[in-house]
């Protein structure tokens, strides 16, 4: 929608004979890796095309190289850098020394000899959830079951498998690797995980959240609240949802007529919180994750663990 709306901005500039420069303020922070190469490969194009200048600002040092890294893929250049800190000398001097209090990052505690899955959960780790898609599953899901290797990602805030993806060809994943595993192993096991997710995704449906629920307009403000609760203790399984909905037991959704059951239903089904395909079964999405490509670049028993490991903790999850 952004880059739509920049290029309607554009024509009408053009019209007008003016090529106005486009300022991005940390606008793709948030944009996993691909879309990211993708937004910054069309704005490569907008630049080259309209003549015009793009400037993006950012905090974070590694956003040059992945600029450098997609605008090379599109055909393009990054035409210059400017390091705002190499020039701040000729800013106001700190003149109270409370302005430079600021506050530590997360405290990493060091494993002390405690199992794995304790370790994991003094850390906090995220609950396995492949119905919200590979990106965000914690990293302690693909890495061998070694304290130490866990402490060393989660102190340089790899804690995430989409935020591997970002240093995954950098000097930073060697060291984080070095004498355990290699930053190529990560990479497969990550990929196995995102066959996974797909695979037991299947049949299952979107996660319903509140607003899916006030997009469907069919909960009245009366209500709106009671399903949102339930609809997050299900995990958002929405297909239970309905369920709940029809057998009237739960105090919180008491009255909730039956029309509207069945608009939020149909709601469901349109959007594809509730999918009409069948759940793959424990033995056939093990032996249709086993024979990807994905799992061919890891050893068998390496990729038979971790998808047996998958399926046990996302079965946890669904059936709480």
């Amino acid at each position: 929608q952004l880059l739509i709306a920049a290029r309607i901005a554009f024509a009408e500039e053009i019209e007008k004979g003016l090529t106005l420069p486009f300022f991005l303020d940390e606008a793709l922070d948030q944009s996993d890796p691909q879309r990211f190469e993708a937004i910054v490969g069309c704005l490569g194009q907008v630049s080259a095309d309209q003549q015009r200048q793009i400037v993006y600002l950012t905090s974070d040092p590694v956003d040059q190289v992945r600029f450098e890294n997609a605008l090379e893929h599109a055909g393009c250049r990054l035409a210059s850098v400017v390091d705002l800190g190499k020039i701040r000398k000729m800013s106001v001097s700190v003149d109270d020394i409370t302005k430079l209090d600021f506050r530590s990052g997360m405290d990493i505690p060091k494993p002390s000899g405690q199992p794995y899955a304790e370790y994991a959960l003094n850390l906090a780790v995220a609950e396995f959830t492949p119905i919200q898609g590979w990106f965000g599953q914690s990293i302690s899901y693909v890495l061998p079951e070694d304290n130490e290797l866990l402490y060393r990602f989660h102190k340089n805030h790899i804690q995430s498998a989409g935020q591997w993806d970002i240093v995954a060809n950098q000097p930073l994943a060697e060291q984080l690797c070095n004498g355990l595993l290699t930053p190529q192993e990560v990479g497969n096991r990550i990929e196995l995980l995102k066959v996974f997710c797909e695979l037991w995704s299947l049949g299952r449906g979107h996660p319903v959240g509140r607003h899916d629920l006030e997009n469907s307009n069919a909960i009245s403000d009366r209500y709106i609240q009671g399903v949102a609760d339930i609809a997050r203790d299900i995990k958002g399984n929405a297909s239970r949802l309905i369920e709940i909905l029809k057998e009237r037991k739960d105090e919180r959704v008491s009255g909730f007529r039956a029309n509207q059951i069945d608009k939020l239903e149909q709601y469901f089904l349109n959007n594809g919180h509730i999918c009409g395909r069948p759940v793959l079964d424990e033995d056939e999405l093990l032996l249709r994750a086993h024979a990807t490509p994905a799992a061919d670049n890891l050893s068998e028993d390496t990729s038979l663990k971790l998808i047996q490991k998958w399926q046990t903790l996302a079965d946890r999850f669904y059936e709480q």
